[in-house]
This record gives structure tokens, C-alpha cells and sequence, in this order.
């Protein structure tokens, strides 16, 4: 069930029954009924029109807003094609919305799972424009974020964001008519009565030169406060995420605390499955430091011992070049 703007005229959707109510808020009645095989099982709205997906087929219907709340009237509704197959045909059901507004208020992107696909459809075409690769994974559900400007005086944009921590950023501003680019230094101050953020740096310690496919290896290392340049000692949620560069291959790993003379120190050993690039960064929500600031040390790995692959190794970073 849901409300269409305006707060006065609901939708209340019944799937085992192919029905779909309209409300009167104002009356405290239903004024409109319509029967819509395949079990309506989702609403959401634009200005002009509410959008219902139906769970056994693909095709998307659209009701005026201008056309409800007349008592008795038939409920007016138009058709097209959502995707190929039908929104059941997923290997699980939705728990959050498919279908929702793109900012404009003139589009909508259509999540669905067993096409493996998000749809772009613009109000007024016969079906959608296009759509948005999922890497062969179900999309489930979609929401929009929208961080687009707004003219709110002549010649003056403006939109919202909310930073989580102080610092200098780089704000990038893309222009699609005239095409302009442009980067704006950002600095943010920290709130008042913020405690301040721990700026932490990961230092390794004696990284090995090379590595072989298959083979573990040890990596120690240790997470450095940078205001007293002091370890930080035995936190239990330390990750570690090694990644193929390029590809797709990566796997995370649970770095706990070492028994090292004087502590601070952190282990973990790694596996690479192939000859290739590997990048190795770290991650600690209470340290905190989050895994795009916890790097990295960069090694190359040749083939595995009974392997071919000869290739030279380099690349591996000292204890110096990885605090960055």
C-alpha cells in the first residue's frame, strides 16, 4: 500500500486476488477497483503516474493521476514492456522497491532480476531506452541517489551532501551542456564537539620480494597512529583484502593480533592462485581506517613451482613506500 502525491488517494495492491484498490483518504473508502491478472505486488509514483509491477509476467502498467479518485469510474491504465521474462522468474523475491524515480521526475529504472538487467525507461516511449549492466548478477532491488545541482537563483546552483569526517577533499564538477569539467579544492572542518578522527597509516614490516602461485606467505604489519606515531594494539576486526590487478580475483582475510615482542602488530597469511599483479590493502572500522586509505603493498607473483613461468620478479614496496 501506498500513497500517491498529495497524500489524499492510496494504492492498495492484492497479488493473490490480480487486484488493485484505489483509496479515498478524504472518505475513508475505496472508490476504484481493478482486476490486473498476474498479481500486482508493487507501486510507486511519478508527478503524473503511478507505476505497478506485476509478479507473473513482464509488463508494467501506468495510471494517470489525473484519471483516479472518481468513484465507480473504471481505472484507466496503459502498458509496456518491463523486460523479457517474468519479475517471479528471479531466484528469490524483492524486499525492497524495483521500480523507482529517477531525479526529474520523467524516468524510471526498472530493476530486474531474472533478466539480470536495470531499465531505463523515459515516460511517454512504447518501451525502455535501454539499460544498465549487472555483471550477470540479479538486481534485486534499486534506489537512486541524487547528488545532481539545482539553479535556485539566477545563475546560482546548489545541492546537499553530508561528509562523514573532516579533511581536504577534491569537489568535481561535470557540466554535460556547454561540456565543462572542473575540480574545486574542499576543505571540511571538523563539527564542533566532534572528538577528533584517529589518522591511521598501515606500515609493513620487511615485506618478502617475491612470491610464488600457490604458495603462502606471511605478511606482518602494523597500524601506526599518526598524531603519536604509536602502534595501535590488539583490535579484533583487522581485514586484509588481497586483489589481482587487473581482474576480478580477490579475497579477504582476518588479520589478528601477533605475540611480537612489544605488540602493535598484526599477521596474515596469503595465497595467491596465479602468476600475476596483486594489490594488498587493510581495513579496521574501530581503528578506523577504511580499505581504499589502508593501503597497499603491490607485489607480482610468478607461476607455481612445478609451473613454466619463469618471469622475473619486482615491484614489491619497502617498509618506506607504503606509507602513503
Amino acid at each position: 500500500m501506498r500513497f500517491a502525491p498529495g497524500g489524499r488517494y492510496g494504492f492498495a495492491l492484492n497479488p493473490k486476488a490480480d487486484l488493485a484498490h484505489v483509496l479515498d483518504a478524504a472518505s475513508n473508502r475505496i472508490v476504484q477497483t481493478a482486476d490486473l491478472p498476474g498479481g500486482p505486488d508493487q507501486v510507486t509514483f511519478s508527478r503524473e503516474l503511478a507505476y505497478l509491477r506485476h509478479r507473473d509476467h513482464a509488463t508494467l502498467l501506468m495510471v494517470p493521476l489525473a484519471m483516479i479518485g472518481r468513484e465507480g469510474a473504471p481505472l484507466p491504465v496503459i502498458d509496456f514492456p518491463g523486460g523479457q521474462q517474468p519479475f517471479s522468474a528471479g531466484s528469490g523475491t524483492a524486499l525492497a522497491d524495483n521500480l523507482v524515480r529517477t531525479p526529474g521526475e520523467t524516468a524510471m529504472l526498472v530493476a530486474h532480476p531474472a533478466d539480470r538487467a536495470v531499465y531505463f525507461y523515459k515516460e511517454g516511449m512504447a518501451a525502455p531506452m535501454g539499460s544498465f549492466s549487472n555483471y550477470g548478477r540479479e538486481p534485486r532491488a534499486v534506489l537512486v541517489v541524487d547528488r545532481s545541482l539545482r539553479e535556485t537563483r539566477p545563475g546560482e546552483y546548489t545541492t546537499t551532501v553530508r561528509l562523514r569526517q573532516a579533511g581536504q577533499y577534491d569537489l568535481a564538477l561535470f557540466v554535460q551542456s556547454p561540456l565543462m569539467t572542473h575540480c574545486f579544492p574542499l576543505q571540511v572542518e571538523a563539527r564542533p564537539g566532534d572528538r577528533r578522527q584517529r589518522s591511521v597509516r598501515v606500515r609493513f614490516s620487511a615485506p618478502p620480494q617475491e612470491l610464488t602461485a600457490g604458495r603462502g606467505e606471511r605478511l606482518t604489519f602494523e597500524l601506526i597512529d599518526e598524531a603519536t606515531g604509536q602502534p595501535i594494539r590488539d583490535l579484533t576486526d583487522v581485514r586484509v583484502m588481497v586483489m589481482r590487478t587487473p581482474g576480478s580475483w580477490h579475497t579477504r582475510l582476518a588479520a589478528p593480533a601477533t605475540a611480537s615482542a612489544g605488540g602493535g602488530g598484526y599477521a596474515v597469511t596469503i595465497t595467491p592462485p596465479s602468476a600475476g599483479t596483486y594489490l594488498v590493502t587493510v581495513a579496521s572500522a574501530s581503528a578506523p581506517l577504511a580499505l581504499h586509505r589502508g593501503g597497499g603493498w603491490s607485489f607480482r607473483v610468478s607461476g607455481s613451482p612445478q609451473g613454466t613461468d619463469t618471469e622475473p620478479l619486482h615491484g614489491a614496496t619497502s617498509e618506506r613506500g607504503t606509507e602513503r
